[in-house]
């Protein structure tokens, strides 16, 4: 959560996944919060099947990544999504809002971000009074302009951390709400999940900041000595060379980055990479 609510989403994602890919380990629902990497065993102290075993997969996926939130006793509905890169569509039903019901949808083409709110239709239901939409962009993302059901919206642009939100009030009164951004494409990074193996010890590249300025994109990652990551970009630029980084391409598939990261085996080392960024 506190990864996600200071704009960095590459170290909230990895968290939530850590304990996303144990849900299936056990039974259904069980994701204890003490565990044996060793012996691939909870302890005899774990618990399951209680609010905090669930709570670190649940919350920080409702609140961080999706960014939803009620407040004022049922009247405020915020929606403030940082999804990962190579996350194209995402959505959330049934979201409890005072006595209604919301849909909500995020959906990227490029160049292109839509939000769609909607309110279920329900018989004295008390809605929402306001309804904030505060999605994150990469910082070099240029937002050209925002539309809500149609028509020019105002709207606020805040850096916090690695992204910049783009904050829009919505009108509430409508059952449905679209939200569109246009906006020159940013450059963005993100890593496939790997599947968990019993007894493996932590071997994943670590991705502590990802920022992107008008000519290079700089990033603080870590790895195990002797190994080799691969990262997507997606960006509107093509990424130059830097040392230790190989840079690919295959057909119209995101650009990819091969870090090769040097030190003793088994131990993590920390390297900072600027590559630079070139007009295609």
């Amino acid at each position: 959560m506190g990864a996600y609510r200071y704009g960095r989403p590459h170290v909230g994602y990895q968290a939530l996944m850590s304990s996303v890919l144990l849900t299936y380990s056990g039974a259904l629902g069980y994701v204890t919060e003490l565990l044996s990497g060793d012996f691939n065993a909870a302890f005899g102290r774990s618990s399951h099947h209680q609010v905090w075993s669930e709570a670190m997969v649940v919350t920080p996926l409702m609140r961080g990544l999706l960014g939803i939130e009620v407040s004022e006793g049922g009247r405020r509905l915020s929606f403030a999504p940082q999804v990962p890169a190579n996350w194209d569509r995402v959505r959330a039903r049934n979201v409890a809002v005072g006595d209604a019901r919301y849909d909500l949808m995020l959906e990227r083409t490029t160049g292109r971000e839509t939000i769609r709110v909607e309110r279920r239709v329900q018989v004295n239901a008390a809605s929402a009074a306001r309804i904030i939409v505060a999605p994150a962009f990469p910082l070099d993302a240029k937002i050209r302009s925002v539309t809500v059901n149609g028509r020019a919206a105002k709207f606020e642009t805040q850096r916090t951390g690695d992204v910049q939100r783009v904050e829009v009030n919505v009108d509430a009164e409508p059952p449905i709400a679209e939200v569109v951004f246009t906006y020159d494409e940013g450059t963005e990074v993100y890593v496939e999940p790997e599947p968990l193996k019993p007894a493996q010890s932590n071997q994943g590249i670590r991705i502590l900041r990802s920022r992107a300025d008008a000519n290079a994109l700089r990033l603080v990652v870590e790895g195990v000595g002797g190994r080799s990551y691969t990262l997507g970009v997606r960006s509107a630029r093509r990424l130059g060379e830097a040392s230790g980084v190989k840079v690919s391409r295959a057909g119209n598939a995101d650009q990819q980055l091969l870090l090769t990261f040097d030190g003793p085996p088994d131990t993590y080392t920390r390297r900072e990479v600027v590559i630079p960024l070139q007009a295609r």
